[in-house]
């Protein structure tokens, strides 16, 4: 029988939910050369998944804006196991940013939750305002997710910052151009509220006022 032939063109397009299974099927299969050991995720007791629920359930719901139709199946539990193409989605779509907070695992559909009591409310909400902050404390679990080129004004300091912080990056190239080399950081380091700009002064962001940006762009 001979084996399938896939459009790798698929690859270098935008994800959406109409052509996720084909473009998952193709990077597996034709790209990772999976045949029977895909990662997987699984609603079955004493079975360990091989990938993270909550990283793709929180992917397919926030990025693509709705689910493929065999994983809605699993999600309402008419399917066991689920196949993805990594185990987290950032690795196969590198246009997705993943929160920096701790994800759950979404509940099963129907679940019955008992009315909670004014107590219960109080812990959870501590519980949750305790994990943000660990979480947002914590760069631990971060990884190169931007990619900075070199003829980028900010390369120079992303590099000073390289060499002095331990944090994960590694030098690469652009997903786009094969032929631009950067350096691969932690999207933190560019959205920070104090960015290092050549010349090694610091600048703090500022919030233009009504009144300023009147001046500048007039009124409408």
């Amino acid at each position: 029988m001979a084996a399938k032939k896939y459009d790798m063109t698929i690859l270098g397009r935008p994800t959406t939910v109409a052509n996720y299974s084909l473009k998952a099927e193709c990077y597996g299969f034709a790209l990772r050369q999976y045949k029977d050991n895909w990662p997987f995720l699984t609603h079955v007791k004493g079975t360990k998944a091989t990938a993270d629920f909550a990283a793709w359930d929180h992917y397919f719901h926030t990025f693509l804006r709705g689910f493929p139709a065999c994983y809605k199946m699993f999600r309402e539990w008419k399917l066991e196991h689920y196949n993805v193409p990594e185990e987290r989605p950032e690795l196969f779509d590198t246009a997705y940013m993943p929160p920096t907070h701790k994800l759950v695992e979404p509940l099963p559909p129907f679940h019955h939750v008992e009315p909670e009591t004014d107590q219960q409310r109080t812990e959870v909400t501590e519980r949750i305002v305790r994990v943000l902050r660990e979480a947002l404390e914590d760069h631990s679990q971060e990884f190169p997710n931007v990619f900075v080129p070199k003829d980028n004004e900010r390369y120079p300091a992303i590099i000073e910052r390289c060499e002095r912080e331990p944090h994960p990056w590694h030098d690469g190239v652009s997903m786009l151009d094969l032929q631009r080399r950067g350096v691969w950081v932690p999207s933190r380091w560019l959205t920070e509220a104090k960015t290092t700009i050549p010349g090694g002064r610091r600048q703090a962001f500022t919030r233009y006022t009504d009144e300023q940006l009147l001046e500048t762009y007039g009124k409408r």
